[in-house]
């Protein structure tokens, strides 16, 4: 499994529009989006998905493009933790370009 980072989202998208919006590029296994005291979307979530394949192939679509009510380019990034057979674990972070 993948997670994969969103910033820069609208403050009206909620966990099931992300959702909907990456479900065609495969299996969701959670949505999260990071929220204020008040509840207000602080523009940032987290999806995690069944393979970093379909990560990269939602940074392809969705980077540098823009959602209605939004003026800033998105920035897409996944993490992913690789395991060795000492079970070491290092995240690596891709970013898709925000050009």
């Amino acid at each position: 499994m993948t997670n994969l980072y969103f910033a820069n989202l609208p403050s009206y998208l909620s966990e099931a529009d992300l959702k909907l919006m990456i479900a065609p590029f495969g299996q969701v296994i959670s949505t999260r989006i990071l929220r204020d005291n008040q509840g207000i979307s602080r523009g940032v979530g987290f999806a995690r998905m069944d393979s970093k394949e379909k990560c990269e192939d939602i940074i392809r679509e969705f980077s540098g493009k823009f959602l209605p009510g939004k003026t800033r380019r998105h920035r897409f990034r996944f993490r992913f933790l690789i395991r060795t057979s000492f079970l070491t674990s290092f995240d690596i972070i891709f970013t898709g370009s925000d050009n």
